[in-house]
């Protein structure tokens, strides 16, 4: 008994657009997910590698020259709370050499460059200290 009405199912043409959006939005979201995890990993690499700074250290030591003696030896000055350190370094130990005064500004010291500024600047703390 259908009474000569007919039942039709009526399907919503949207089930194709919505069917290409979610498409479209999992993989641009996909990629945004591999973009930040790639971002993250290059980070955490080169924190670990030493190119980036740790958050938070203070740069209380700081190298100001150095000078190779032969092929494991160097003479290295670094910067210490206001002193400057002249170090013998080899490949088994460090030897605390001589403490200078670090100079108050920039400008005393000597513009010159490499090996020439380096035992320049040596010499004439070396003098200086001698002669106190």
């Amino acid at each position: 008994m259908t009474n000569g009405v007919t039942h039709t199912v009526v399907q919503p043409q949207n089930s194709a657009a919505a069917s290409q959006t979610s498409s479209i939005l999992f993989s641009v979201g996909g990629a945004l997910t591999l973009i930040i995890a790639l971002i993250l990993i290059v980070a955490w690499v080169s924190r670990r590698s030493g190119m980036l700074p740790v958050s938070g250290y203070r740069h209380t030591l700081k190298i100001i020259d150095s000078k190779s003696l032969g092929s494991r030896e160097r003479v290295v000055v670094v910067e210490v709370e206001k002193q400057w350190l002249v170090l013998g370094v080899t490949s088994g130990q460090i030897n605390h050499l001589h403490t200078l005064d670090a100079p108050s500004e920039e400008a005393e010291l000597p513009q010159l460059v490499g090996r020439e500024r380096f035992a320049q600047l040596l010499r004439s703390r070396l003098v200086r200290r001698s002669s106190e």
